[in-house]
């Protein structure tokens, strides 16, 4: 079965690693060995790590597009690492012309049920951004109130200690005019408990997170 769906990752990102096309293998590698500085983001409820790291002189030979933002056309530095995959989903994982691991997509989404939710919906490079300008931050604080959500799903927990989740947005939301905002990422009620400092009120009353900051913790 194949998803045909935008996904922005990251993510992830973003969603990390899943920020391109389903139909897509991805162009860049997420293998260790290109990568230092390596840290836990977070983990899905299939089991998955998202981790954030930086680009090594490896990597950096490789391309020029590896330790560039994402606005610049960089590759992502948040997502799976393409070994993690490997020991779990051996046959999602390639070897590019140089040797290393590069995650495929559109058959990891064939073989993980979640992964190919989070496809589905988009958007979960939102959760995990943050490599990006400060106008782009701005775009980053974005309506998560739960009133505005139906068909909440649990998919992991983020390392700031907050549960990430998929949804989808109710009728009340599409009167608003919310339709095309992301559908993956944290809840707003739940976010104003831990971290009331990047919880605020749009003109509606209804509550909007400061992901890239939540990002940051």
């Amino acid at each position: 079965m194949r998803f045909i769906s935008k996904f922005a990752m990251a993510v992830a990102a973003i969603f990390f690693a899943l920020s391109v096309s389903a139909q897509e293998v991805k162009e860049n590698s997420s293998d260790t060995r290109l990568m230092k500085n390596v840290v836990t983001v977070g983990v899905l409820e299939n089991g998955m790590v998202i981790h954030d790291w930086e680009w090594n002189d490896t990597a950096r030979q490789l391309s020029s597009k590896y330790g560039l933002s994402v606005e610049e056309g960089g590759y992502p530095s948040e997502g799976l690492i393409a070994q993690d995959v490997e020991a779990i989903y051996p046959d999602a994982v390639v070897v590019d012309a140089d040797g290393y691991l590069v995650i495929d997509i559109p058959m990891l989404a064939e073989q993980d049920e979640l992964i190919a939710k989070m496809v589905m919906e988009g958007g979960a490079d939102v959760v995990f951004a943050k490599k990006f300008s400060k106008k782009t931050r701005k775009a980053l604080i974005i309506v998560s109130d739960m009133r505005l959500k139906k068909d909440i799903t649990k998919i992991g927990t983020h390392r700031n200690g907050l549960s990430m989740y998929t949804w989808a947005w109710n009728d009340l939301a599409r009167s608003l005019g919310i339709v095309d905002a992301p559908t993956v990422g944290f809840m707003a009620q739940e976010a104003q408990v831990l971290y009331p400092q990047y919880v605020t009120q749009d003109a509606s009353g209804y509550l909007m997170l400061n992901y890239a900051a939540l990002n940051s913790i």
